[in-house]
């Protein structure tokens, strides 16, 4: 069954913007695409494709939508798991991702973002010390560990989203029963653009203080290794050496 709605749910600073950017990818690939979808005559305050939050007359509205225009309807949010959406993917009509990053990269992220005047929340201050983000992290975590435990929602996590896209999306076009080119789509969501800030995997071993990253780890332990892909390795780059001979740029 082809849901009506696809819901791309993210942690704060944890690759969100492209894990939605490769799912629209992934169904303009098969036919489906999203071009047309304008929420914001629908759901009040919403942006184009974004909603805050998906409570009963969200979904409703999204619901309306796909079933006028006869196709499934993709929907970027960083909203808590309502029980009507829970529904919703228990009776099939609704599937979903969830992405996670490692906590101590969500930090450095929410760091940066608050200092360009851009933070998490629309805060538009700096924080006074990294400390300072653990109380949304733990938020963050508590909901995506709701929307992971619920059925049709498929986990995902940044250093393979960010660094190993077309894979992804071979996973996302398998969740939706979809044949598509995993490596067109990925490279079509790779080329709009993201909020990726610095871009770097696993960021935190470079510019986080050992005792913070301990400790971090001593909270978040667990859901790093559960949820973070801990084991993923990035491919490495090409040798700068070898780019004339193999004609890449």
């Amino acid at each position: 069954m082809t849901p009506l709605i696809y819901v791309s749910y993210g942690m704060a600073k944890s690759g969100s913007t492209l894990a939605f950017r490769l799912v629209s990818a992934v169904l303009e690939q098969a036919g489906l695409g999203q071009e047309d979808v304008d929420l914001r005559p629908l759901i009040p305050g919403a942006d184009r494709r974004f909603v805050e939050v998906i409570r009963p007359r969200e979904l409703a509205a999204l619901r309306d939508l796909a079933e006028a225009r006869g196709r499934i309807v993709a929907v970027k949010t960083h909203s808590g798991l309502w029980d009507c959406v829970l529904r919703g993917l228990e009776e099939g009509w609704i599937a979903a991702h969830a992405v996670a990053r490692d906590p101590r990269d969500v930090a450095l992220s929410m760091m940066d973002a608050a200092r360009q005047g851009r933070g998490w929340g629309g805060r538009t201050r700096p924080y006074g010390g990294i400390e300072e983000t653990a109380p949304v992290i733990r938020a963050q975590i508590e909901k995506f560990q709701k929307w992971v435990a619920a059925p049709n929602v498929l986990p995902l996590a940044y250093e393979p989203l960010a660094f190993g896209a077309a894979g992804e999306a071979a996973r996302i076009a398998a969740q939706l029963g979809l044949t598509v080119d995993a490596e067109a789509a990925a490279k079509a969501a790779l080329a709009a653009g993201t909020n990726l800030n610095v871009g770097r995997p696993r960021r935190h071993r470079q510019e986080m203080a050992p005792v913070l990253s301990e400790a971090f780890a001593a909270e978040f332990g667990e859901f790093i290794r559960r949820w973070c892909a801990p084991d993923f390795a990035p491919p490495a780059p090409p040798r700068r050496g070898l780019l004339p001979r193999l004609g890449l740029r």
